[in-house]
């Protein structure tokens, strides 16, 4: 689908995803690495160490589990 397009629509496409994608990865208090195109790379329990990083990196958050 997405080779189909323009670059620019594409864009417009997969950036307001990778918005909702980095926000998530923030409130569950990761760390986003980089971004990979159309996905990033992420971290949980890297740098800091959190006690709950493996609960948090497992569930979805709750504004998504509708979608």
């Amino acid at each position: 689908m997405m080779r189909d397009l323009d670059p620019e629509d594409a864009r417009a496409i997969v950036d307001p995803a990778l918005r909702i994608t980095v926000d998530a990865v923030r409130c569950y208090k990761g760390y986003v690495v980089q971004p990979t195109g159309d996905g990033i790379f992420a971290l949980f329990g890297a740098p800091a160490r959190h006690e709950d990083h493996p609960h948090l990196g497992w569930h979805r958050p709750p504004h998504r589990a509708n979608r």
